[in-house]
């Protein structure tokens, strides 16, 4: 469960209050510039507010909106060794099911690559709580569907998943409550 009790930062004049169930699936949405990036790093602890408070029951794997990964590195090594940290199992059906150059550097990767490859790095976590924030840029529509199918299998799961987004129309039948962000 998260909790956001009268959470914000000074600069967005706004506080927010939220309460998240366990296993819920939560769109934040809003116009650009109203603070959907900077309250979902408040709830992963990237950020501190200025005021209120953040309770958060369970562990936390986030997909930021601007991906930066090792450019010398191919995705296989990149996801063998994020795993091989993290003490969870290799999987490389996402990648493949994905469809990145799995053996090519990040370097030469698309940024729709580049996307599905944090992606993937954060689904790869055994975590209680996602957080995607902006996925669905620069992704095509075959790995949007993709995308929503370990979603779909993710929530079956009992997990927790927070999402901003300016495109409901692949999740609508997936989120449990939207919050407007302005």
């Amino acid at each position: 469960m998260i909790v956001l009790e009268e959470v914000g930062k000074k600069y967005l004049n706004m506080q927010h209050s939220l309460k998240i169930n366990k296993g819920d699936f939560v769109a934040l949405i809003g116009k650009n510039g109203t603070g959907k990036s900077t309250l979902i790093k408040m709830i992963c602890g990237l950020r501190k507010p200025d005021f209120g408070k953040i309770t958060i029951n369970g562990s936390i794997a986030y997909c930021p909106d601007n991906v930066t990964l090792p450019k010398e590195m191919n995705g296989y090594s990149y996801l063998l060794n994020l795993c091989r940290v993290r003490k969870v199992k290799f999987d490389d059906t996402l990648a493949i099911v994905f469809g990145i150059p799995f053996y090519s550097n990040v370097r030469t990767y698309s940024k729709g690559n580049v996307q599905k490859l944090a992606i993937i790095s954060t689904l790869l976590s055994n975590k209680d709580i996602y957080v995607f924030d902006e996925p669905f840029n620069a992704l095509d529509s075959y790995s949007k569907r993709r995308f929503v199918k370990y979603l779909r299998l993710y929530k079956s799961l009992g997990k927790t998943i927070i999402m901003t987004t300016h495109d409901l129309k692949y999740i609508r039948s997936l989120v449990d409550n939207i919050y407007e962000v302005h």
